[in-house]
């Protein structure tokens, strides 16, 4: 079990046959067409999205900046 983080990392892993437990996500990735076919791709693939407030993510990642 691990955590990917960014639309590039993310994409890697909806388009994998590996099982994907669920995706975290803030109000502004569909904003970007990018995240918004991340968002559906995880529609597709069944896999549950919950939306997080940016302060939420920011303590759960690791990255300085993050994509949504």
């Amino acid at each position: 079990c691990f955590v990917a983080e960014g639309v590039r990392s993310v994409e890697a892993l909806l388009a994998s046959p590996l099982e994907v437990d669920g995706l975290l996500v803030t109000d502004e990735l569909a904003d970007d067409p990018r995240g918004d076919a991340l968002l559906v791709a995880a529609e597709r693939r069944g896999v549950a999205v919950r939306s997080v407030s940016r302060s939420e993510l920011d303590r759960l990642t690791d990255g300085a900046v993050h994509q949504g």
